[in-house]
Formats: C-alpha cells, sequence, structure tokens
C-alpha cells in the first residue's frame, strides 16, 4: 500500500519485479484506504529471476487518486519482489 505524496490523477503505473506471474494494481480516492477500484491487471511473462520491467497504462479516474496498492496475484516461484513502482 502506497500512500501518495499529494492527491494526483494516475495515467500510468510502472513496476520493476522478479517471479510476478499475476498482478493487481488498484487505487483510492478517499482519505483513509478502504475502498479501492482495478486501475489494472496483468499477466507477466516468466524472467528466470531476472527484473520483470511493466508499464501500465491506467484509465484516469474522475477523483484524484490517494493511495495506490499492489497486489502479487500468483508467483512464478515461491519467493516474489516489486523492486521499485513509480505512479505517473
Amino acid at each position: 500500500l502506497l500512500q501518495l505524496g499529494t492527491p494526483a490523477s494516475i495515467s500510468r503505473i510502472r513496476l520493476a519485479s522478479t517471479n510476478v506471474r499475476s498482478v493487481r494494481l488498484e487505487g483510492c480516492s478517499e482519505e483513509n484506504p478502504v475502498n479501492f477500484h482495478v486501475l489494472s491487471e496483468r499477466d507477466l511473462d516468466e524472467k528466470s529471476g531476472r527484473l520483470q520491467n511493466q508499464d501500465f497504462d491506467v484509465d484516469p479516474s474522475p477523483s484524484p487518486a490517494r493511495f495506490v496498492k499492489v497486489l502479487i496475484n500468483s508467483g512464478w516461484h515461491d519467493f516474489c519482489s516489486i523492486h521499485k513502482v513509480v505512479v505517473e
């Protein structure tokens, strides 16, 4: 769960990860991170432990987001990791 410094309209999220098979990105525009909506969901290719760099284009929501949640639904191996999240 990431809290943005200021509420912002999100157009793209860049994610660097390893061994992630399926990921979902969610956003919340409320003061408290309670009600999230899906921004993007995707299956990633296996890279044999190498870095998976992925850009997720996001449809603009009517209200600026305050929080972004990254959910790993499944992995290619026992351990997955998120190295970097960039919200644009």
